[in-house]
């Protein structure tokens, strides 16, 4: 296992590479965020709630939470340029620039959202553990994560570079059209059995599946449907 992959996989700052375009991919309008919301929207409760969204990157989800009634958002995202987008594009909420590690936990939330934020993140126990501290009694937090079967898969004309981290785990570098990211994937029983031991109960577990209608906006998902892409984990404190 070499250094630089899990430096990588783990440096705040990847997503402020000049190469990286991450709005083509992962912004509020992509196509990308639209197959993610199918998973995400029928579950996600926010209405009255204060909610925290982990790693918020552009604020892709603040029009959703705010479409579903949540009193008060708040966003962490390390990533300088993404930070500056989002600070400015989003200028009634708050926004705070800073890793889940380092985040000063000064209020609690009823809601918190991690969306494909575990695939840069090493210490597990630790980040379910700051969550759960952040999270009122009863609250909820969503978690997203890729699937690990599923990210090397041959597919898009992605350039795919597997690294071993351990037994289970694994660190990829995917060269995409926007760019180059490292990401860390692990099982997925690793996540459900990590939250349960510190406190959480897991509440759902939902695969995340292209279908006909991803197909229809992201027509190259065609060759993958019914693959499992990534899991909806829901846990209540």
């Amino acid at each position: 296992m070499s250094n630089s992959f899990i430096k990588n996989s783990t440096n705040p700052y990847q997503y402020d590479s000049m190469e990286v375009e991450w709005w083509k991919e992962g912004g509020e309008n992509s196509p990308r965020l639209k197959y993610l919301q199918q998973y995400l929207l029928p579950e996600l409760k926010v209405n009255g709630l204060n909610v925290l969204d982990i790693g918020c990157g552009l604020g892709q989800l603040f029009p959703v939470l705010e479409n579903n009634g949540a009193k008060k958002i708040t966003g962490i995202e390390p990533s300088n340029r993404n930070f500056s987008y989002t600070k400015e594009h989003f200028p009634n909420h708050t926004i705070m620039q800073s890793t889940l590690q380092d985040y000063e936990i000064k209020s609690k939330f009823d809601v918190v959202l991690a969306i494909y934020v575990f695939e840069h993140i090493e210490d597990v126990n630790y980040a379910f553990l700051k969550i759960k501290n952040t999270l009122t009694t009863g609250g909820i937090f969503y978690l997203i994560v890729g699937d690990k079967d599923y990210s090397i898969k041959p597919r898009f004309n992605y350039e795919i570079k597997v690294e071993d981290l351990d037994r289970e785990t694994i660190v990829i570098k995917t060269k995409r059209k926007f760019g180059t990211l490292y990401d860390i994937f692990r099982p997925v029983e690793m996540y459900i059995k990590a939250g349960e031991k510190i406190g959480f109960s897991l509440l759902k577990h939902i695969p995340i599946k292209p279908n006909k209608d991803t197909v229809l906006f992201l027509p190259q998902y065609q060759e993958f449907l019914n693959d499992t892409t990534g899991h909806l984990l829901i846990f209540q404190n």
